[in-house]
């Protein structure tokens, strides 16, 4: 599968449009090749950025880790605006951040209120996942803080 690179600009109405292109795979013998200062992601950002009027906002890959069939799911609630709402926060700077999960399955999702129990399995794995292995926009480990339900309820 290929590498998709993403080309964020803002216009001069602060709306926001992307331009995307696929690299080979990125792999560790030719990362600095792809993603490097004098990589081609960073060839085609300075050919672009030669051509538009528009300020260069990010630049981002975009790493296939697996990939399945695309199936949809038999049962009804297999919603994706069924979800619950992550938040963590940045162990040095205390920036808040959040993701939203889709499609939990009602029942990991609280019968009473809008807060979710990170103490049940499911979401302990999930929570430890992602303190062991995520880190906030400015590179600093996390501590995931709540979850709360958001999004359609039946």
């Amino acid at each position: 599968m290929a590498t998709k690179g993403e080309y964020i600009y803002i216009d001069t109405s602060e709306e926001r449009t992307r331009m995307q292109f696929y690299f080979a795979d990125v792999t560790s013998v030719n990362f600095d090749a792809t993603m490097g200062a004098l990589g081609k992601m960073n060839s085609v950002r300075t050919a672009l950025n030669a051509l538009t009027l528009l300020n260069e906002v990010s630049v981002q890959a975009t790493i296939v880790a697996h990939s399945a069939a695309a199936v949809s799911p038999n049962n009804a609630d297999a919603q994706r605006e069924y979800g619950v709402k992550l938040f963590w926060t940045d162990n040095v700077t205390h920036d808040v951040g959040s993701t939203f999960i889709s499609g939990v399955d009602s029942s990991f999702r609280p019968t009473a209120g809008d807060k979710v129990d990170l103490t049940m399995t499911e979401w302990a794995a999930l929570v430890t996942a992602i303190q062991t292995h995520c880190v906030s926009k400015a590179g600093n480990a996390i501590t995931v803080t709540h979850g709360v339900v958001t999004g359609r309820r039946r």
